[in-house]
């Protein structure tokens, strides 16, 4: 191991003062970050700031750790800000376009003698291309192996911004280059060739005490403190197996490999681990051995690989759940598959139930990897989990507090999943009980939220209890068959109501009406949207005719939910007054307000409270036992 102080510019080509000539070794000129390191995560907050600190003063830029390997320098530490002054020089070259000497005098920091960039990212390929003088980015999605192509582009956008933000001149970009190559580093090299200490155990022993590293790191560096050296290479393809199932998992609101790991060892065991997967002080690592690091980090994966194939079969309409459970091949003709996607998309979409997809993932864990529990799991049972489980995850969602604790996780599943004694029906029973426990004493809160009320109404007009089913689900896509309409206050901007009569004339509704009323939960309901389509401005007594004459002509009860709202419509006796002046086609001068006056009643406070009571208890009556 040698450690040395050196300057962003002699670390970009290897080449110190007179006085250092041993501590880099020129024909390694090239700077790697292997596939299986973190991906670039950097943040405008980060970037600006280390740009503004090299504008104010001399800037330190801390520890970089380098691994010497036999044509090559691997970085253990220090990606983040390496790629980030990288970017910024090829920015700078872009500024000096038209200035042939400025741009070469950059480009000898940038690149090789054979004309390669000194920094290759194993995980994104070639990513940096000349053309026309001008340095771009250009990141194959073949290549972008942790879908970082993004987050490039947003470095370069913001240090172009910045840039020009704060260099105004000629001198400004000079006196910025001058201070940008003279960041100082404190440069750890681990260059022993024989009995060598793996780079990343001598990235722990660095930083551990002070944690300056994410968990991610230092469990990594946990694994190859554990692992004879005999296994590294192995080792570090299964690290790379995992950072790929964690990167699949952002589009489940588990934003990095860390999060990852701890949700993962909190659903799989019962410690009490911290944010930084210790216990009680240890590391949930220490005194585990090889194999037993192998099957956790085994199953780390396999819990990834379910999960994402899940959500990419859930989009392909020929999908059935055989894979998961067979005797759904069976139902193949049914609408069953259709509503059990549409449930696991809200489950595992959903932002804002990160410790209630643990139970959820986790079934999807051991279906994927249990060829008995596959077996046991009959259809019927299946279908019966999964919407517990949705109305769990949904209700916390969208009627909960929505606070994120540890505390929240549930293993009760799991432990149903995993006993000796396990059948289908504890399972049931468990994922039942996950349900039950979340809707005790729960409130519609926010009802006025759009994923409130497609929930609630799902719950109110699909959900059998005796079947633990729901035949269909309301969802706020536009692919769905159903429409959130306004009810009653119209959403148009001119604030016109149509009263259907032979001479038909429009009802202006005041401004204040609208901006008071018009968001409130008594005006939304879900409507077939060829329906809705047909009587989207209506007045509300024609609305209620074709609401009506809609249903019965295709032989169907009107949803609960709806038909709830109609019933406290009819309890208006202004509404009475409406339908009489309908039926005797009364003139604007009788009818404007009168509606008006209708809207007065059916939006006050004690009518608004008695539909939010009777809401709340359609909602709570759907998971009562029927006779």
């Amino acid at each position: 191991m040698v450690a040395f102080v050196a300057t962003l510019g002699e670390l970009f080509k290897m080449q110190r003062n007179q006085q250092h000539t041993e501590d880099f070794n020129a024909a390694k000129r090239m700077l790697c970050i292997p596939l299986y390191q973190r991906e670039y995560t950097w943040t405008e907050e980060k970037i600006s700031a280390l740009i503004l600190d090299i504008i104010s003063r001399d800037k330190f830029l801390g520890n970089i750790i380098l691994d010497e390997l036999v044509d090559h320098y691997e970085i253990a530490d220090g990606q983040q800000r390496i790629t980030t002054c990288l970017l910024i020089l090829t920015e700078l070259f872009n500024r000096y376009s038209g200035s042939p000497l400025e741009q070469a005098s950059i480009k000898a920091y940038l690149t090789t003698q054979s004309g390669k960039i000194v920094l290759k990212n194993d995980s994104i390929g070639d990513y940096l291309t000349e053309s026309a003088g001008q340095y771009q980015l250009t990141i194959s999605d073949v290549n972008d192996v942790f879908s970082q192509k993004k987050t490039f582009e947003d470095a370069k956008r913001i240090i172009s911004d910045t840039l020009s933000e704060h260099l105004h001149s000629d001198e400004d970009v000079r006196q910025f280059k001058a201070k940008l190559l003279d960041c100082n580093f404190l440069v750890l090299i681990n260059n022993r060739q024989e009995n060598r200490t793996p780079i990343e155990q001598v990235f722990l022993d660095i930083n551990e005490k002070a944690q300056l590293l994410a968990p991610e790191d230092i469990f990594k560096g946990h694994c190859f403190e554990r692992y004879d050296d005999a296994y590294y290479d192995e080792l570090r393809n299964t690290w790379i197996d995992l950072k790929k199932q964690a990167g699949s998992f952002i589009r489940f609101g588990i934003k990095n490999l860390s999060e990852y790991l701890y949700l993962y060892i909190l659903e799989a065991t019962d410690a009490d681990i911290n944010n930084n997967i210790a216990v009680g002080g240890k590391h949930y690592l220490d005194n585990k051995t090889m194999d037993e690091i192998d099957l956790l980090l085994q199953d780390m994966i396999s819990f990834g690989k379910a999960a994402s194939a899940l959500c990419d079969n859930i989009n392909n309409t020929e999908y059935r759940f055989e894979d998961i459970c067979p005797d759904s091949q069976r139902f193949r003709t049914t609408s069953d598959h259709f509503v059990l996607k549409r449930m696991f998309r809200e489950m595992l979409l959903n932002s804002s139930a990160t410790y209630q997809k643990l139970p959820v993932l986790y079934l999807l864990f051991k279906l994927s990897n249990d060829s008995d529990l596959r077996n046991m799991i009959t259809h019927d049972a299946f279908r019966r989990i999964v919407t517990n489980l949705f109305v769990y995850n949904a209700a916390f969602a969208y009627l909960g507090k929505q606070k994120k604790s540890k505390k929240l996780i549930d293993h009760s599943l799991r432990d149903a999943i995993c006993s000796q004694n396990r059948t289908a029906q504890s399972i049931i029973d468990a994922a039942k009980s996950l349900r039950t426990n979340e809707l005790e004493d729960q409130k519609i809160n926010n009802a006025e939220r759009r994923s409130v009320l497609f929930f609630v109404a799902s719950i109110i007009d699909f959900y059998n209890s005796q079947d633990n089913w729901m035949r269909n689900i309301y969802y706020d896509d536009p692919q769905c068959e159903y429409n959130l309409e306004h009810l009653i206050i119209p959403n148009n901007s001119k604030r016109l109501v149509k009263w259907i009569i032979d001479d038909a004339f429009d009802i202006e509704l005041p401004k204040d009406i609208v901006s008071s009323y018009k968001k409130t939960q008594s005006n939304f309901v879900l409507l077939n949207s060829e329906l809705n389509k047909a009587i989207e401005h209506n007045d509300i007594v024609e609305k209620i005719a074709a609401i009506r004459k809609w249903y019965s002509n295709r032989g169907q009860s009107i949803p609960k939910h709806l038909q709830l709202y109609i019933e406290h419509i009819e309890s208006c006796e202004s509404y009475a007054k409406l339908v009489d002046l309908k039926e005797n086609c009364a003139p604007k001068e009788d009818v404007e307000p009168a509606y008006l006056s209708f809207l007065e009643d059916y939006f006050s406070m004690e009518q608004q409270d008695r539909i939010k009571r009777d809401v709340e208890a359609a909602f709570v009556n759907a998971f009562k036992n029927q006779s």
